[in-house]
């Protein structure tokens, strides 16, 4: 075996064991997907329970000291926080399937190498959907617990 065709077979066992790594990271990601959708929507009913259940007790409780107005408008930012929780958690999920595809196209092009055959998986689009999407579960996120605060002002001007 000459020198060159033992560099080739390193490149061969490399690009292999690159393929191996990226297919085993695409299954973690979609664990990781898996995941983020029960959690975000284990989140979501509870967070949407609880703050019925402590607006509807108050009002119960409160009789005519409740202002009205305040308890409409702090269910309002209430129901916008959990409707900005939901989209981060589906934004969320979308990025990991993104990246998902991100992995196998890198797989795939690990493969390609194996076999000498031309790279022909761009897996860039792919990473830029995967990175808005993630960015976007973030901003979505931050703008749930702005409206949660928002909604707890508001609740607490009821009651004032």
């Amino acid at each position: 075996m000459s020198r060159g065709e033992l560099v080739r077979s390193d490149e061969k066992a490399i690009a292999h064991a690159y393929y191996v790594e990226q297919m085993s990271d695409a299954q973690k990601r979609m664990d990781f997907a898996v995941g983020y959708a029960q959690a975000g929507l284990k989140a979501l009913f509870f967070v949407n329970g609880a703050a019925i259940l402590a607006l509807l007790t108050f009002l119960g409780n409160g009789g005519p000291l409740v202002e009205t107005n305040a308890i409409f408008w702090a269910f309002v930012w209430f129901s916008c926080g959990v409707t900005a929780v939901l989209v981060a958690y589906v934004a969320a999920f979308f990025s990991q399937g993104y990246y998902v595809d991100v992995s196998l196209s890198e797989a795939w092009n690990a493969q390609a190498d194996l076999y000498d055959k031309p790279r022909i998986e761009d897996g860039s689009f792919a990473r830029r959907k995967g990175d808005r999407a993630h960015n976007a579960a973030i901003f979505s996120a931050i703008l749930g617990l702005g409206f949660f605060v928002a909604g707890a002002f508001v609740a607490l001007d009821a009651i004032t």
